[in-house]
């Protein structure tokens, strides 16, 4: 993960400290069920609260700090790909993660998405 410039967000710092990489099918699976939601058939604060469980934002409380005040990670729930808060400029890249099965197989190729971390806030 890569800091653009110097105004990310301790929320974004705090992601690209812990070098995650987000699966592309978790992705998938949050858009999927964020898709088959029947609006129509819903209420308005339903529909909101369903969509916070499905992508919850990061919130400033989950933010973890080390002994020099700097964010060295996230604690609890929250999205599997951006925006992770609020006027959040993280952006994702495609990349492909290659493992090896066993001497016998060849290389496996794994879809998942990477990002960049940054913020305006």
């Amino acid at each position: 993960m890569v800091i653009l410039d110097d105004r990310p967000s301790d929320i974004c710092r705090a992601l690209a400290a812990q070098d995650k990489v987000y699966p592309l099918n978790d992705a998938f699976e949050v858009m999927d069920n964020l898709m088959a939601l029947d609006t129509k058939s819903n209420n308005l604060e339903n529909a909101r609260e369903y969509i916070k469980a499905l992508a919850p934002w990061v919130s400033n409380d989950q933010i973890v700090y080390n002994g020099s005040d700097e964010p060295i990670g996230v604690s609890g729930a929250l999205t599997s790909f951006p925006p992770f808060h609020w006027k959040c400029r993280t952006t994702t890249e495609l990349f492909i993660l290659i493992a090896r099965l066993s001497i016998n197989h060849y290389l496996s190729l794994i879809p998942v998405l990477r990002t960049k971390h940054s913020s305006i806030l």
